[in-house]
């Protein structure tokens, strides 16, 4: 892992989530100088995974489970730690999805990486309605793992509150970037009136004669 810039690794539990999500940022990265690896869980979505190479970029597997609670996740920790001691030149450590994340910013903290920690969370296990399990379990956990992270990114204003009292690194920051639904105030349908009389429109009349 050494570049001019350095090394950045983008982490989840499995490779469809990288694919789906976060190629254009891989790809910016690249661009910008930097090594970007994919790290995720060998045997989930193996196209995914290969569609990833076939872009030009490297895949690390450690076997992370989608639940804390798996026998693996001991495992994929030990070998978070090996990767992240025998590389001093990771600037930054990406990482989603809940239990990926938390099992890697445990292991960076444990081997003191210099690497920025960022965790987006596509949002927490933890909401209004959800289960006493959950928050039992995940609350504790995304609490106990801020501890460990330099940047929070929520993509809904309730995870956001949230993590607003949680306690990150020293100069740690929560960020709010919308992700869900859509912007009223750029798609507003309009009164009723108005949407009558676009109903009522030569073309809206003519797409409807043309469709038909």
């Amino acid at each position: 892992m050494i570049s001019g810039k350095g090394s950045v690794l983008f982490v989840a539990s499995v490779y469809s989530h990288l694919k789906a999500f976060h190629v254009p940022y891989i790809k910016l990265l690249s661009s910008w100088g930097y090594d970007v690896f994919a790290v995720a869980a060998k045997g989930y979505a193996l196209d995914a995974k290969a569609d990833i190479e076939l872009l030009g970029f490297q895949c690390i597997d450690i076997p992370f489970e989608r639940t804390p609670f798996s026998k693996s996740t001991l495992l994929a920790y030990r070998e978070l730690c090996s990767l992240l001691a025998a590389n001093n030149n990771i600037k930054l450590i990406h990482v989603h999805t809940p239990t990926a994340a938390f099992i890697t910013r445990k292991a960076a903290s444990s081997v003191a990486s210099d690497a920025i920690v960022l965790y987006t969370a596509h949002g927490f296990h933890f909401y209004k309605g959800s289960s006493l399990k959950n928050w039992l379990t995940y609350y504790w956990v995304e609490k106990y793992a801020a501890r460990l992270t330099d940047g929070l990114i929520t993509i809904n204003e309730e995870d956001y509150e949230v993590a607003k009292r949680f306690q990150l690194r020293a100069g740690g920051q929560v960020y709010y970037v919308p992700g869900v639904g859509v912007d009223l105030s750029m798609y507003y349908p309009g009164c009723e009136e108005e949407c009558r009389q676009v109903r009522a429109s030569d073309v809206v009349k003519q797409n409807c004669n043309t469709s038909t």
